[in-house]
């Protein structure tokens, strides 16, 4: 498909008007025995022009050198409606509603992954 028959937009709010961010942050392990090398790749990793070349290979910034550059919304197609979501970035809980019958696979996934959430999951009965 060329590139004059696609399209980019923010999604529509629903509950609340808000973009979310997806994706892993980048930390260091409280127990890595590798904890200097670690912290010296994040610094490196955030440097302006790290993050500029990260964009420019295709990878999301969010930096605020790369966000503000002038040639930043003609950099890809999508890249001034990526400056509008992420003026309306929101850090909270996502969870994916999911039909009663997925109660069960639900409730795995979250005692897998969230052991400190999932006791306090009731079934719902509606």
């Amino acid at each position: 498909m060329g590139g004059d028959k696609i399209g980019f937009f923010v999604n529509p709010g629903q509950n609340r008007e808000a973009s979310t961010l997806g994706g892993q942050g980048i930390s260091v392990v409280a127990y890595s025995d590798k904890q200097d090398a670690a912290l010296e790749y994040i610094k490196w990793f955030a440097q302006p022009s790290v993050q500029k070349k990260w964009w420019d290979l295709g990878g999301y910034s969010c930096h605020v050198s790369v966000l503000s550059d002038p040639s930043f919304p003609d950099s890809a197609p999508f890249a001034s409606d990526f400056l509008l979501a992420m003026d309306n970035v929101m850090d909270f809980w996502q969870e994916p509603l999911t039909p009663n019958c997925c109660w069960r696979c639900k409730n795995a996934f979250m005692i897998m992954w969230l052991p400190t959430r999932a006791p306090h999951r009731k079934r719902s009965t509606s």
